[in-house]
């Protein structure tokens, strides 16, 4: 009888035990590609480039509310100008994983492409891309 109940406080045990690691995951965030536009803004078009980087912010702000797939577009009522973003995630995140995936890309973006024309940066469990052009990935 004293060995039932050993294995069972052992089975509880590894069963908290696989619980709390599952509920630990983190996203992995490791760079698989990147691609800069080779056309950039020029530094007199920064009213653009915060276009650009609205609908970049739009994008990763909802993507993990809307399904892990979202695409955003944005016109700058001034001068017409219109641009697109997409931000997804690896369907098997949490929601604060994906949000965390997504910022990480978006940061890196930011980092190495914030004037380029365009931008796409994929993440292992997500990535984000910025156009000045419509594009569908479907």
């Amino acid at each position: 009888m004293e060995s039932f109940w050993r294995n069972c406080i052992i089975c509880l045990f590894l069963g908290f035990a696989c619980l709390f690691e599952s509920g630990n995951a983190t996203p992995n965030v490791t760079l698989d590609y990147k691609i800069c536009n080779g056309e950039t803004f020029n530094w007199n078009e920064d009213n653009l480039v915060q276009k650009m980087d609205e609908v970049l912010d739009m994008a990763v702000g909802k993507v993990a509310d809307n399904g892990y797939n979202y695409y955003a577009s944005i016109r700058d009522e001034n001068t017409d100008f219109q641009c697109w973003a997409h931000a997804a995630c690896n369907g098997k995140l949490t929601w604060i994983d994906c949000y965390a995936c997504v910022v990480r890309a978006h940061d890196l973006l930011m980092n190495q492409c914030r004037r380029n024309y365009g931008a796409q940066f994929q993440l292992i469990d997500c990535r984000v891309r910025r156009e000045k052009y419509e594009f569908n990935e479907d």
